[in-house]
């Protein structure tokens, strides 16, 4: 389309409300339940600003940013009450977009008082990723939303200039991982030590780690015997105008195996859903160690077992 059609298609979808948000679950391994939503702005079906890329990019080509920015956390507020869904509506939002000329402030807070959502069920997920200049500016931003009983979520950290000092700076109550972190976290070493280090400075900082980008069971259970706890991806469900909305839906549609925090499993049920190699290893190593010729790799994987059968949180079994 040329620009002045996507110029044309723009105003449209402003003026008639065309979006259609779509809720992508976000799953508490710990609860064995769905935790919130991600809600994920999509233009209309058969439009060339379908996807959101594409909308925003037009969007911010026209001086329009504000306006559908505004317009996907309306439309997703809605639609996430008529739904009825549960937990944490995560709404994606450009900070940059409050120091707009046309930034209307409060905006947010009165869409959530005219369907009945409560401030507290609602986080704002930055997704700037630009570099920052100043934090105090950002600060700012945040705090107007904090201020109003939000809570805030940095999102894709590791990706761009996502980095640990946006985290450090800006003190979110949530931080995402880029889905790099995830793909092939069973096979890659170093993934899973910076993902378990990650973790250890969340707890550290009071925040929550979102675990994005889960798109296989493998990455499932290793995130799982990690300790991880709230994770999002394409394994669990993808983005949907009509989403999952318990963890009996989710186990039908993926056969997804859940953690019940509050309940250990004998070391042997937890063997069966570590990654092979580990499973190898771990296996290998309690027949050497009674045969006293324990190796150096078998004895890796026996350290590991002995850790994740010692932690309940790790322990999780198919329903």
């Amino acid at each position: 389309m040329s620009s002045e059609q996507n110029a044309e298609e723009l105003d449209n979808i402003i003026r008639n409300e065309l979006l259609t948000p779509f809720f992508q679950p976000i799953f508490s391994t710990h609860r064995a339940k769905i935790y919130g939503y991600e809600a994920l702005a999509r233009g209309p079906s058969m439009s060339a600003l379908h996807y959101p890329r594409t909308l925003f990019q037009v969007a911010a080509k026209q001086h329009r940013l504000v306006e559908v920015d505004m317009l996907a956390r309306k439309i997703a507020i809605r639609h996430f009450k008529q739904l009825g869904l549960s937990g944490k509506l995560f709404l994606n939002v450009m900070p940059h977009t409050l120091f707009q000329n046309d930034f209307r402030e409060g905006a947010t807070l009165e869409f959530l008082h005219q369907e009945g959502v409560d401030p507290q069920r609602v986080v704002i997920e930055v997704t700037e990723h630009s570099h920052i200049n100043d934090y105090s500016l950002m600060r700012h931003a945040l705090d107007h939303y904090r201020r109003m009983g939000f809570r805030v979520a940095l999102d894709d950290l590791g990706a761009g200039s996502a980095g640990l000092g946006h985290w450090a700076e800006l003190g979110p109550d949530y931080v995402k991982t880029s889905h790099y972190f995830c793909q092939h976290i069973d096979t890659d070493l170093a993934k899973h030590k910076f993902l378990d280090y990650l973790l250890e400075v969340s707890r550290n900082l009071g925040c929550e780690i979102i675990f994005e980008g889960v798109e296989r069971r493998e990455e499932y259970e290793t995130l799982v015997a990690l300790n991880g706890n709230l994770l999002q991806g394409h394994y669990i469900s993808f983005p949907a105008a009509n989403p999952p909305q318990d963890i009996d839906q989710v186990q039908r549609d993926n056969c997804l195996p859940v953690t019940r925090g509050e309940h250990s499993c004998e070391q042997s049920q937890l063997m069966e859903f570590m990654p092979m190699r580990e499973a190898i290893d771990a296996s290998s190593a309690e027949e050497s160690s009674s045969a006293g010729q324990l190796n150096k790799d078998a004895a890796i994987g026996a350290e590991t077992t002995s850790e994740l059968s010692r932690c309940p949180l790790a322990s999780f079994v198919v329903f």
